[in-house]
């Protein structure tokens, strides 16, 4: 569902079909980094930064 959230996101932004599903699914091979905060923006934001996948599992451990 979210891919095709994004992809409809991409259409209505872009009015082209073709843009749209390319975005949205490279935007889905992402993962984890699509969620990513780094320290920077985090600061400003006045929360914890976060780190995907394996880097957040290195900084727990």
């Amino acid at each position: 569902m979210f891919i095709l959230s994004r992809m409809r996101e991409e259409h209505d932004g872009t009015g082209s079909t073709d843009t749209a599903v390319v975005r949205g699914i490279v935007i889905s091979l992402f993962g984890r980094w699509n969620w990513w905060l780094g320290q920077m923006p985090a600061r400003l934001l006045r929360v914890d930064p976060s780190l995907p996948g394996r880097l957040a599992t290195e900084a727990e451990g």
